[in-house]
């Protein structure tokens, strides 16, 4: 009995490899001409084939198979679809490539390396790649970024300073506002400095701008050295070049703008330097009224603070009358700059490192009348810990526990006083203690509400200004009036 033939593919490989062993040259043909003889067996059982038959007359050629019709043209819808597709997709295709038809890749290629602090060096490297393909293109970083030829570094006594350019920066702020129609930008000017080592002197004051109520900032110029300079030259090339683009304006993407330096934003020590004005521990330091302090308890307190008070006017800056002035401002040579209606009252400082700071470690003072106990601190942390988990995205910072008070950021103290302080304080607090700290997050919620009209920062110099500057005078004098008296009468 024969064995059944396995398929080839079920023939395992070593299978395989006999049976390919075994073939002969027959089989091969087979193979590769597809004719496959009958086996001998079913040769054998068929019946002997009949004699030829008679010659008959030639048969006539067969007939040639049928043709099918041509398929029919295509339609003309049929025929543009292809070519509106291709079409539609390149314009896509180019509509997401280029997104300003104006900006071109050597501007994108400025943006790139700026925002992401690329190695110049590997810029470098990487524009020779890119050269043969972008003629346009420079082959150095140094090109690209358009670095000066020669050093901008000039020396200041005692340091050094760097001039970016005013033009340059105020560009830059422009650049980064979409759709400004506006031929007038307000500015904020700000005057700083900044240690950059600890175990040196050495600080940084760089000069910034930026338009009003907007984020970006932009540099004008730096002064590095052990010790400040002299105020008039720091400043004489920003004034120079302001007063130049204030009258000329500058162009920009077929527009003219005139920038106008609208508030001097600077903490109290940065102020008195570029005002040239006494220290705000002074007698006579306050930069809106003319009362002076006396020392008490190792502290200067300003006791006469009536509305009789004589205020302070841009005319008595300019022209150096009293005492407080140390010297006449270089802010003086600025157009449209007011020295009383264009200098706030720096909120950051006074308001929340300033009072609310302070209020918090009162609180944590054991030996003073207005101190909290322990458990209770611990409860306040506990529901300030619990909004935490609720805070929205809009805050900067989640809430902390009042241990690290001391080390919280600014934004912190205002969420803790214009948010979370009174629900946090609610029953845990003395009664005093929450009404004094009550009538202060009134105060601050009224002059920063962007819907108040009741004041304007620095309008002093008009009767409605004087009105508004009281009313948050005497706001702020009976909040300290009430901690005065939670601290040393109770």
């Amino acid at each position: 009995m024969e064995r059944k033939k396995k398929a080839l593919f079920q023939l395992s490989t070593r299978h395989m490899r006999r049976r390919l062993n075994d073939l002969t040259s027959n089989d091969w043909d087979i193979i590769i001409t597809g004719n496959e003889e009958q086996p001998h067996s079913l040769q054998a059982q068929e019946p002997p084939s009949p004699p030829p038959p008679s010659p008959s007359p030639p048969l006539s050629p067969p007939p040639p198979p049928p043709v099918s019709p041509p398929p029919p043209p295509p339609s003309p819808q049929e025929q543009l679809s292809p070519l509106l597709e291709q079409q539609q997709y390149e314009d896509l295709t180019e509509s997401n490539l280029s997104v300003e038809s104006n900006v071109t890749l050597t501007t994108q290629l400025q943006s790139f390396v700026k925002s992401h602090n690329v190695d110049c060096r590997a810029v470098t490297d990487l524009l020779k790649i890119l050269k043969p393909y972008h003629n346009e293109l420079p082959l150095d970083y140094r090109t690209l970024m358009k670095t000066p030829r020669q050093s901008v570094i000039q020396e200041m006594h005692p340091g050094q300073y760097i001039h970016f350019g005013f033009k340059s920066a105020f560009i830059a702020l422009l650049e980064k506002e979409e759709g400004r129609n506006l031929g007038t930008v307000k500015l904020d000017l700000n005057v700083d400095g900044l240690p950059l080592f600890k175990s040196s002197k050495d600080s940084l004051w760089p000069i910034l701008i930026s338009i009003v109520s907007k984020q970006p900032v932009a540099v004008v110029g730096g002064y590095y050295g052990p010790s400040k300079p002299n105020v008039h030259v720091y400043l004489q090339k920003f004034i120079d070049e302001y007063n130049h683009f204030n009258t000329h304006g500058i162009e920009f993407r077929e527009k003219t703008y005139f920038p106008v330096i609208d508030i001097l934003c600077c903490d109290a020590p940065a102020k008195c330097y570029v005002l040239c004005v006494k220290g705000h521990t002074g007698y006579s330091s306050c930069i809106k009224c003319k009362t002076e302090g006396i020392y008490k308890n190792n502290r200067l307190c300003f006791p006469d603070l009536e509305v009789t008070s004589p205020l302070r006017s841009d005319e008595e800056y300019r022209s150096n009358v009293d005492d407080f002035h140390n010297a006449i401002s270089p802010l003086a040579q600025l157009n449209q700059f007011n020295f009383i209606d264009n200098i706030p009252f720096d909120y950051m400082h006074l308001v929340c490192l300033g009072i609310m700071k302070k209020l918090i470690l009162l609180w944590h003072q054991s030996k003073l009348p207005c101190s909290l106990q322990p458990r209770k601190i611990l409860e306040i942390s506990q529901n300030l810990e619990i909004y935490r988990k609720f805070c929205p995205s809009e805050f900067a910072r989640k809430p902390r526990s009042l241990d690290y008070f001391k080390i919280w950021k600014a934004t912190e103290y205002r969420q803790f006083l214009l948010y979370t302080g009174f629900g946090a304080l609610e029953n845990i607090v003395t009664h005093e203690i929450f009404q004094s700290f009550l009538g202060f997050l009134i105060s601050m919620r009224i002059f920063t509400s962007d819907d108040s009209d009741l004041y304007s920062y620095g309008n002093l110099a008009t009767p409605k200004g004087q009105v508004m500057n009281y009313a948050l005078y005497i706001i702020i004098v009976r909040f300290f009036v009430c901690c005065f008296v939670l601290l040393f009468c109770l």
